[in-house]
Parts: structure tokens; C-alpha cells; sequence
């Protein structure tokens, strides 16, 4: 194991993808910097460095790059010449995409805290301590992984040699899944069973730490966090993924 990792790891500082996912996360820094200082950006109560899409599709395409970058390589076929090297592959590189991930989080808050001492305003952080709680932060972080993983297992599945392929089709299931959930309630009329089918959705998704639902009273603060959704859900998701790509890739043909 601790040479999949380490050969893992030598090939991660190599892949293009990763660099390109970092160096896209501080162009989207930049990008919300100059717009802050223009005015033209503001930041509140529900705003979090979890919450940006271009963000986080950032992130995924990085997981997805892991996949890519190892499909053009042939990782896998390297690794078939060692006894139980499969199952040690499928794990390293599970922990590499959730390592990869990470470390995209964490230069995320760094520039962040960054562009609030260079700016004032500029800090997402700085604007909603609520949404950066502890336990709050860390139920974001993951369902980050969850996303980064998943994209992975589907670059991994679909045995793409594109980052951008795999992002592509993971963006039109997303649209596709929105509009199955659309579909359920044509009129915006709920009956009681299309409201039962949904909260059975809600419960399989794994979103709660990206929540931003608000009370107003006596003041403005987000509503407290469902824990079973927002530590469960992911946790299940993960195991779940984990368990999957270590079967896709035991039965891979190399």
C-alpha cells in the first residue's frame, strides 16, 4: 500500500490536471477580488468558499483529471503485476482525490483570508463566520468529497481520457436529474405522494452543509444544521463510492 501511494503521489505532482484545477482556483480568486474592489461583488450572511460553482466545478475537474490522467498512463496496468495490487490502486487513489480535494479547499481559504487583508470586503470567510463554523465547514467539506469522488468513479467507469469529458457528462446528469425533479411536480401543485417521493430524494442527496436556509428571528441567522444529512448522507455516499470503485476496477480489463 505504501508504495501505491507513493507512486501515486509522484505522479499527482505531475498531472496537469491538478495544476490547472490550482491555478484555476486563483484566477476565480482574482477574478472576485477585482470585482469586489470595482463593487461590482458583495458578500453576506449566506456566501461560503464552499458555495461557488465555478469552485466547485473546479474541484471536480481536479478528481476527474486523477481519473484522465491515469486511464492515458495505464496506472492500472502497472499495478496488476503485484498481488492484491488492484484493490491497493483503487484505495490510493481514492485518498488521493479526497488529499487533492483538501488541499484545494484549503489554498481556497487561504486566498480568501488573503483577499480580505488586500481588499476590505473581499472575504467570504470574513462576511459569514456562521457559514464557516466548525461543524457547518465541515459538513461542506464533505460533500465536496462526495462530488470529487463521484466524479472520479464516473471518470474511472466511463474510461474517459478527458477531464472535461467527464465534467461534461457528470453536468448533463445534473441537469437531467434537476429536470426528473421538475418533472414531478408539472403543475407546481404537491400531492402528498410527490411530497414523500421528494423528501426520499432530499435524503439520498447529499447537500445539507451547503444549505444557507435563514431565520429572521429576533435576528438573521442560518438555520441549524440537520446532522443525520449533513454527516450521515456523505459518509454513506463515500462508503458507497469507495466500495464501487474498488469492485470497477477488481473487474477492469486491462
Amino acid at each position: 500500500m505504501k508504495n501505491q501511494l507513493r507512486s501515486g503521489f509522484y505522479l499527482l505532482v505531475r498531472n496537469p490536471y491538478v495544476w490547472v484545477a490550482l491555478a484555476l482556483v486563483v484566477a476565480r480568486w482574482a477574478w472576485t477580488l477585482a470585482g469586489v474592489a470595482q463593487g461590482s461583488v458583495s458578500f453576506g450572511l449566506q456566501d461560503s468558499i464552499l458555495r461557488d460553482k465555478v469552485t466547485l466545478v473546479v474541484y471536480v475537474f481536479s478528481a476527474a483529471g486523477i481519473a484522465a490522467f491515469d486511464q492515458r498512463g495505464r496506472a492500472l496496468r502497472s499495478s496488476c503485476e503485484a498481488e492484491g495490487g488492484r484493490a491497493r490502486y483503487a484505495t490510493s487513489r481514492f485518498v488521493m482525490v479526497a488529499v487533492v480535494a483538501l488541499a484545494l479547499v484549503a489554498a481556497t481559504a487561504a486566498l480568501d483570508l488573503l483577499g480580505g487583508a488586500l481588499v476590505p470586503g473581499a472575504s467570504r470567510i470574513l462576511a459569514s463566520p456562521q457559514m464557516h463554523e466548525p461543524l457547518r465547514l465541515a459538513a461542506g467539506i464533505l460533500t465536496v468529497l462526495v462530488a470529487c469522488e463521484l466524479a472520479f468513479f464516473v471518470g474511472a467507469l466511463v474510461r474517459s481520457p478527458s477531464a472535461l469529458a467527464t465534467v461534461a457528462l457528470l453536468a448533463v446528469l445534473y441537469v437531467l436529474f434537476h429536470m426528473a425533479i421538475v418533472a414531478l411536480v408539472p403543475d407546481g401543485e404537491i400531492t402528498l405522494q410527490q411530497a414523500r417521493l421528494l423528501d426520499v430524494v432530499g435524503a439520498l442527496v447529499s447537500t445539507e452543509g451547503l444549505t444557507t436556509g435563514v431565520s429572521f428571528a429576533p435576528e438573521a441567522r442560518l438555520m441549524p444544521l440537520e446532522l443525520v444529512p449533513a454527516f450521515v448522507t456523505p459518509l454513506v455516499w463515500l462508503a458507497a463510492l469507495f466500495g464501487l470503485t474498488r469492485l470497477l476496477l477488481a473487474r477492469r480489463t486491462v
